[in-house]
């Protein structure tokens, strides 16, 4: 006899009260409760929601951290190796996928066998704030099989030979098959070792891929290795259209599927296949967050249309008007929606206030703001939590701030832009938006601290109190390499260079895409000054301010009213056309195509700018910008020639 409970799984196993709505539903909840909490479930299956903001609370009161029942299991997926994860913003454990699979891992725990079988959306496989809870899932069951059905348009995926990757469903994220299982005695023969083909192929297309003569990887004489803690994983990729996705997924079974079969090694435990020949050399080098101790991702709006403009006029006038108003009016003037409070309306007026707004003396809080790469806007900063904006992070802003800086922007994950090559690095000044690549993530790193007082700065030179943002320990290791310790701008220079290595970046390419970038020492002292060199060059480039880009090599001919009606390029006559009459000339295919963060920035920066006009600075800046990703292109082919003799590559 089958009988079906309707309950919510993420819920704690309690008998409930007697609930208003009848004694049917009563009795609906208590059965329900005591399926959870006394019966023996051995399988746990389902398609899990696809929510990035739980409908399932963490927290029962956050400012007092006290967790729900499922908050409480999810914080089992903060650690690793008996370590913290120390992610500055784990969100990403919170999506409702993720709390069903722990749901699921508990309570097979709790049965002592059985399987679980979800599909769900597939970050977790190599996202790296999902690597605790990769650990533990190898940790809780034997066998992992997983079948990657891709379909990530976030990504951009595309199948390895070019053709398009379709969604199995109408969504963007990707999604994967995870079928986890856990026997009785868990690990029953330490004395067994694995004897598995490496050389298995890992895709599933089509019509090749299906062969029933495969052994059973179920049954009892399959050749996994029962004794090890760390137990194996079993993959496969699937690419292609919808429909074909279908039809293999209808016929398919785990005795007919070509696996891969996958160990997961600490510290990130990935759950795809990695190409390892390399790793040892790669892990070598210093990962960006261990060289500036302090760092942390751009400034968080929530409301860039309001906070974020493109002249500090604007930024003015948009402050002055917003103090003036009642936060129901301050609502429908901004457009700023019923999801946001009165509350935290009014919050934004008071900080403005606080900080003056709107006498004149408040305009020395407008400041600018690298929103994306190469597009500098504006925004007014007082550096308070809830107020202005959102999250303004001032414990890194106040040092770009403060004096003279530069600050290193880095991204994480590079297979999240989607972009083949990974991009995602550029230079700042001042203040950096989260979003300054696609998908977001950009991670700042001043190049030095200043004081967070003024009484602790000179009077009349501030640099004088600011320190090097740069860690002692990498100090040390490259000072072994070149006999001195290096200026820091030589250390910033000689990282920028390495970073925009397309050789680098092509060797290390299946690294690059799943956490921050290590950097290799340099072997000796005059490849450490050449591209030291090089980086600086390339900095001075991106923040247009080197002195050959005030005569760009490209040019803006003919004159009109300057409006953005569309941006097209002509490849032939190397022109970008901004209407019928005007257009910026010349313009290289391969400058056009020049990609930041993710971003094809020549397009990005007048398409973001569709419909208005672009002032006289604005029309230089594009010209700037297009000469500077010009001498970029062939900085990096310098850069590529030094490296690859210097370190084989």
């Amino acid at each position: 006899m089958l009988i079906v409970h309707k309950i919510n799984a993420l819920d704690p196993a309690v008998k409930p009260a007697r609930l208003p709505l009848g004694e049917f539903i009563t009795r609906e909840a208590k059965a329900a409760a005591e399926v959870k909490r006394n019966k023996p479930i051995l399988v746990v299956l389902g398609n899990t929601p696809y929510s990035g903001h739980s409908a399932n609370r963490s927290y029962v009161d956050r400012k007092r951290k006290q967790p729900t029942w499922i908050g409480k299991l999810i914080e089992d997926y903060k650690q690793v190796d008996g370590q913290p994860l120390e992610e500055k913003n784990p969100k990403w454990l919170q999506d409702d996928y993720v709390k069903f699979i722990r749901f699921a891992e508990w309570r097979i725990e709790q049965t002592g066998q059985g399987v679980v079988a979800f599909i769900t959306n597939h970050a977790y496989l190599d996202n790296p704030t999902f690597r605790g809870m990769r650990a533990r899932l190898l940790r809780t069951f034997q066998r992992l099989y997983i079948v990657n059905l891709h379909g990530n348009a976030r990504r951009k995926e595309r199948a390895p030979d070019g053709s398009p990757d379709e969604n199995l469903f109408d969504i963007q994220q990707g999604v994967a098959i995870l079928i986890a299982i856990r026997k009785p005695n868990k690990f029953p023969n330490a004395a067994e070792k694995a004897n598995i083909d490496a050389g298995l192929p890992n895709t599933l297309d089509g019509d090749a891929n299906i062969d029933a003569g495969l052994p059973n990887t179920l049954d009892g004489d399959a050749n996994i290795d029962d004794g090890d803690d760390n137990a194996p994983v079993w993959y496969c990729d699937v690419w292609g259209s919808r429909e074909a996705k279908y039809d293999l997924l209808r016929e398919a079974t785990l005795e007919s599927i070509r696996w891969t079969p996958l160990t997961p090694r600490a510290p990130m435990y990935l759950f795809v296949p990695q190409d390892t020949a390399l790793e040892a050399e790669y892990q070598r080098g210093w990962r960006i967050p261990d060289i500036f101790p302090v760092h942390s991702v751009g400034i968080v709006t929530a409301r860039d249309g309001l906070t974020i403009h493109r002249t500090p006029d604007a930024v003015w006038q948009t402050v002055c008007e917003l103090v003036a108003l009642e936060p129901e009016a301050a609502r429908e003037r901004f457009r700023l929606g019923e999801r946001i409070a009165r509350e935290r309306i009014q919050s934004l007026i008071d900080d403005l206030k606080s900080a003056g707004v709107p006498n004149e003396s408040a305009k020395v809080h407008i400041t600018p703001i690298l929103y994306r790469p190469f597009d500098v806007r504006h925004t007014f900063y007082t550096g308070k939590p809830n107020g202005f904006h959102e999250r303004p992070r001032p414990e890194v802003m106040h040092h770009l701030l403060a004096g003279e800086n530069v600050a290193l922007v880095v991204g994480r994950a590079g297979s999240a832009t989607g972009d083949e090559e990974w991009n995602i690095v550029f230079v700042a000044q001042k203040l950096v938006d989260l979003n300054i690549f696609r998908r977001g993530g950009g991670e700042v790193y001043p190049l030095y601290k200043y004081p967070k007082t003024k009484s602790e700065q000179g009077a009349l030179m501030p640099e004088e109190g600011r320190k090097e943002n740069l860690s002692a320990a990498f100090l040390e290791a490259l000072a072994g390499v070149l006999g001195q310790t290096p200026v820091p701008e030589a250390v910033l220079g000689y990282l920028y260079a390495v970073l925009h290595s397309p050789a680098y970046r092509a060797r290390y390419a299946e690294f690059l895409k799943r956490d921050f970038p290590r950097v290799p020492l340099p072997p000796d002292k005059a490849t450490f000054d050449a591209l030291a060199q090089f980086g600086i060059k390339l900095i001075n480039l991106h923040l247009l301010r080197d002195p050959a880009l005030n005569k760009p090599s490209c040019k803006y001919p003919v004159g009109g009213d300057h409006r953005v009606k569309r941006v097209k390029y002509d490849k032939k006559a190397q022109r970008v056309w901004i209407n019928e009459e005007q257009y910026f000339e010349p313009v290289p295919p391969e400058v056009w195509a020049y990609r930041v963060g993710g971003y094809q920035v020549c397009h990005k920066w007048l398409d973001d700018r569709k419909g208005t006009v672009l002032s006289l600075d604005e029309r230089l800046t594009y010209q700037k910008m297009v000469t500077a990703l010009k001498r970029t292109l062939a900085l990096q082919a310098q850069i590529d020639a030094l490296a690859c003799v210097a370190w084989g590559w």
